[in-house]
């Protein structure tokens, strides 16, 4: 800029002016900051609207909310269409169980109880299975070692037939 624009310049910003024609610039400049500030957030809320990826806002049971394997966690379950957090299935809904027939956790004793296990119990070889009934009333097979509860016998259903099919049942009731 050239010297004679610029004394030009600070000639109309100095220029005196009246208390109307002041507060119309106050005015201005406030609209044109409001103006501002109110299309920065416009901006801004339509990104965090376009936002799918892991820990964005979503709205549960919209389809693809949330991006890839991500599901949308609500934040409270009972509102239908209700805001919610784009997270991982374990971290939403909790780890799945193992399956009948797979191994158990690392962690579980073998042929005790195992929370990690969908049944609930980890059998003696360290597979998840059904736990196994030993009290009274429950079937077993006569000839086996301890086949029921401490103080229950395993009452033959045949008579005579070792290994055959029998029940838990108080000693000294067969």
């Amino acid at each position: 800029m050239d010297s004679e624009k610029f004394d030009a310049l600070t000639r109309r910003v100095s220029r005196a002016r009246s208390r109307r024609g002041f507060v119309n610039s106050v005015l201005r400049a406030g609209a044109a900051a409001v103006a501002l500030r109110l299309g920065m957030h416009q901006g801004q809320s339509e990104a965090a609207r376009d936002c799918r990826d892991y820990g964005c806002s979503c709205n549960g049971g919209v389809y693809r909310s949330c991006r890839g394997d991500l599901v949308c966690c609500p934040w409270s379950a009972g509102v239908p269409g209700g805001l919610g957090l784009c997270l991982t299935e374990d971290e939403c809904y909790g780890p799945t169980c193992i399956n009948s027939g797979d191994a158990c956790a690392p962690y579980c004793g073998w042929g005790t109880d195992c929370p990690d296990c969908c049944s609930g119990y980890c059998n003696d070889f360290g597979v998840c299975d059904t736990p196994r009934c030993t009290g009274s009333g429950c079937a077993c097979s006569t000839g086996a070692y301890m086949p029921c509860d401490w103080g229950l016998t395993c009452c033959p259903l045949q008579t005579g037939l070792l290994g055959g099919p029998g029940v838990c049942a108080p000693e000294g009731s067969c």
